[in-house]
């Protein structure tokens, strides 16, 4: 995991970073709810990830 938070140091609206860092807590059997990221942090993330196209 402290790969992923690196990647996150370095940068900020890495999404796929976030989303293996979630998935390593779980299946470690940590709570993702206890990762400390604000809300504001959240909307800068799904800022950066493209749309899906429907």
């Amino acid at each position: 995991m402290v790969d992923y938070d690196e990647a996150i140091r370095i940068d900020p609206g890495f999404a796929l970073a976030y989303n293996n860092r979630g998935d390593a807590w779980f299946n470690k059997g940590d709570s993702i709810a206890r990762l400390p990221i604000s809300a504001r942090r959240w909307r800068s993330i799904l800022a950066s990830v493209p749309r899906a196209i429907a």
